[in-house]
């Protein structure tokens, strides 16, 4: 007698289908992180590039007012300009408006800056500056009160300035 025939096996159930959204769904969250990472090494990166601003809200004042009048620099203001006044064209338009306070015979001087409110991360900061200067050989002064809206943002920086006697 010879053996009987082993009974045959059921066929294997179908392994799992792959559906085109899935495939879909993963590339969409693989293009998601690399996005974001690079936006985080961007930002970190510009965050790095620039310098820290002031230690307190009167020296971020003070030290703008002499990048402006003094060195008039435009790189040496940006450090105390925040991040949405910092473009080229509003720096350099800051330096062109003192210019017209620093023609021949003319010299700013400021004193008194004062811390007059703080909230949070915001500050307010008072100045008084003196201009001085020659007209038709008789010596002028001339002076106004600025306010300065400055803001904590790795080290204090100016986002406004009002002008005004």
């Amino acid at each position: 007698m010879t053996a009987p025939y082993p009974a045959p096996t059921p066929p294997a159930p179908p392994g799992p289908t792959r559906t085109r959204a899935g495939t879909v769904t993963v590339f969409v969250l693989i293009g998601v992180v690399l996005i974001c990472l690079g936006l985080g090494t961007t930002g970190y990166l510009l965050v790095v590039k620039v310098a820290p601003g002031a230690k307190q809200p009167t020296a971020a004042a003070s030290g703008l007012l002499n990048a402006i009048f003094v060195q008039q620099d435009e790189k040496a203001a940006e450090r105390y300009v925040c991040a949405k006044q910092r473009d080229a064209k509003a720096v350099q338009q800051l330096l062109d408006e003192a210019a017209q306070y620093q023609q021949a015979g003319s010299k700013v001087t400021w004193s008194d800056l004062t811390e007059t409110a703080r909230h949070g991360d915001e500050a307010t900061v008072t100045a008084e500056l003196h201009l001085r200067r020659t007209v038709a050989g008789q010596a002028r002064t001339d002076d106004q009160k600025w306010r300065f809206g400055v803001t904590d943002e790795h080290g204090w920086r100016v986002c406004a300035i009002r002008t005004g006697r």
